[in-house]
């Protein structure tokens, strides 16, 4: 039976950009996978065609990523194994692409497999702190203007919110954002909301939502005022 995957989501405010993924990748040390490509120029990549590429997806094999030719590929998914948990752990990296061209990446493991029935406190507790700090280590690369992270989360877009009117926050277990749409009034706001856990990064904050209780609608409501921002930025 699939398990519920673990996603870390981040949103990229720039056009595709295969250099942002390499980042990503050197930021974990990765360099050995398979990645899943279709062979055109990334800044040929057109959003009305990427359903398009669906039958034109093929699988590369790489152990530097180097000696791959980026410019002339476009990445759907990455598939990679990650030292975590005391073990090697299967992980994917997707990539969403906008319809303004923008993108979001998303790093996920099989958190039922290796999470979910996890039974013996220690243990599951040492499982929460590692997975802490690869959400911090996602979020500090800088790469992202918001994210969210959590079981069976969904990448959302400046242009989704703007006119689908979505939230960057109904689900998951936190969110990040960086300085570029958070200022020190809205920590001030966040700080008086009280109860509620957040991580100074170098490049912004995330917000862990796990013991909000009933001041979940009030945090609610100040993320309400983000999106009212980034609705108007659009």
């Amino acid at each position: 039976m699939a398990g519920f995957y673990y996603e870390i989501n981040g949103y990229v405010h720039d056009k595709y950009s295969n250099e942002i993924i390499l980042k990503l990748l050197s930021h974990f040390n990765i360099n050995k996978g398979v990645a899943e490509i279709y062979e055109v120029e990334e800044t040929q990549v057109n959003y009305d065609k990427i359903e398009e590429y669906v039958d034109e997806w093929f699988e590369a094999p790489f152990e530097n990523l180097s000696v791959c030719n980026l410019k002339s590929h476009y990445f759907k998914e990455i598939k990679f194994n990650y030292h975590i948990f005391d073990k090697e752990v299967p992980f994917r990296l997707l990539i969403t692409m906008h319809e303004n061209l923008t993108f979001s990446i998303t790093m996920m493991f099989d958190y039922t497999e290796h999470v979910e029935y996890e039974r013996d406190i220690v243990k599951l507790k040492r499982k929460n702190e590692e997975i802490e700090k690869l959400y911090t280590k996602f979020y500090s690369s800088g790469l992202y203007l918001y994210g969210t992270y959590g079981v069976e989360i969904f990448p959302v877009s400046l242009i989704s919110i703007k006119f689908e009117e979505e939230s960057i926050c109904m689900y998951g277990d936190g969110n990040y954002f960086s300085h570029q749409i958070i200022n020190k009034d809205r920590i001030l706001e966040l700080q008086k909301i009280g109860s509620i856990k957040f991580n100074i990064l170098e490049n912004g904050y995330l917000v862990l939502k796990d013991d909000m209780d009933n001041r979940y609608e009030i945090y609610e409501e100040w993320v309400g005022k983000i999106v009212n921002d980034l609705r108007n930025s659009v």
